[in-house]
């Protein structure tokens, strides 16, 4: 694979927090492990997901196709250094009540060119990981990956 550019991804990564969130918005700045096996989101395979922005408003969603070797304790050693450029996306809740009675909210992550449902489950335990969750068109669940 020839790169044209080489670009360090975690300084493209880190250009997300350009993004202004005003102190009185709830925002959201998470991001995934290492995934062995990608995930497909809008087109694009992914390694490793972030999701930063505005809950209910406008967000950025970095996919990160870089391949990665890792030691034994999981960690990246060696990675491609191709650009992780953000993609816009808006997070809209979903008037969807919690099954578990545990007050999580529910968020459409809408502007990306799939035809499988994509949606952020906040938890309302600051301890507990946001969820990214994966649907088919049928609505069954494909992957659930949690962001820190």
């Amino acid at each position: 694979m020839k790169l044209l550019h080489r670009i360090p991804a975690l300084a493209v990564l880190s250009a997300a927090t350009a993004l202004s969130i005003p102190p009185d918005v709830r925002g959201i700045d998470v991001s995934s492990v290492y995934l062995t096996h990608e995930l497909e989101l809008g087109g694009t395979r992914a390694h490793r997901i972030r999701l930063c922005g505005e809950l209910g408003g406008a967000a950025a969603l970095f996919l990160d196709a870089n391949l990665c070797s890792l030691d034994r304790f999981g960690d990246p050693v060696v990675c491609t250094e191709m650009a992780v450029l953000p993609r816009p996306v808006t997070l809209m809740q979903l008037p969807v009540p919690d099954p578990q009675g545990l007050d999580r909210r529910l968020y459409e992550i809408r502007g990306l060119r799939s035809v499988d449902g994509h949606y952020v489950v906040v938890p309302s335990n600051a301890a507990q990981p946001v969820l990214l969750v994966q649907e088919d068109p049928f609505g069954t669940v494909l992957r659930v990956i949690p962001l820190f």
